[in-house]
């Protein structure tokens, strides 16, 4: 019995604690040809943030610990794919450092990518097609080893209610917008999806 108490208070604290006590980042690793412009959007708050994610390579999003955002969850995820006619523009070449691919100034892009995002809007501004920054939802896929520890803690626990809270944390930890998180980006059937492991 003592041991299934001790088992429950780890798995309470780490829950708790996990949340509260470090920064988030998220780092989104682009396994498509595409080069994407991504943007995450934290719980709670106004203020987006942006990054070009180049073929093959990946992007991160990091707010280190003192960061007045780094207790924010993760909110939205939206792109754009960015081709030869979108980083050749005026706007985009100014607030994008064609070199490194870092964003310059993401208050001026946003204001310039809500300017192209419908067919009037980019037509005045020089485009043939509208760039609207699209939704994306995050796809959880599960990992065999982390359902495989949960199962086994479940067991160790002994009792159905122990059982029932080690879920329920598994399931708080799996499910976490409030964590650091890896992020693929695919391609599938010409759709850009973004996925990460359910653990």
């Amino acid at each position: 019995m003592k041991n299934n108490i001790i088992i429950l208070l780890i798995i309470w604290l780490l829950a708790t604690t996990s949340t509260s006590m470090h920064a988030y980042r998220w780092i989104f690793n682009n396994f498509t040809n595409k080069l994407l412009l991504i943007q995450v959007e934290l719980l709670d708050s106004s203020r987006v943030f942006l990054a070009l994610a180049e073929p093959k390579k990946s992007c991160d999003f990091d707010w280190p610990p003192g960061n007045t955002m780094a207790g924010f969850c993760l909110g939205k995820i939206k792109y754009i794919v960015v081709d030869n006619q979108l980083l050749g523009s005026g706007g985009f070449k100014v607030l994008v450092n064609q070199q490194t691919k870092e964003v310059k100034d993401v208050d001026r892009l946003l204001n310039w990518l809500n300017n192209v995002a419908t067919a009037a809007d980019a037509k005045s501004n020089g485009l043939s097609k509208p760039y609207p920054r699209l939704e994306a939802d995050l796809l959880l896929y599960e990992d065999e080893i982390f359902q495989q520890t949960v199962d086994a803690a479940r067991q160790l626990v002994g009792t159905k209610l122990g059982a029932k809270i080690v879920q329920h944390f598994a399931n708080l930890v799996k499910e976490s917008k409030c964590r650091s998180r890896d992020i693929m980006v695919v391609e599938k059937d010409g759709k850009i999806e973004f996925y990460t492991l359910a653990n």
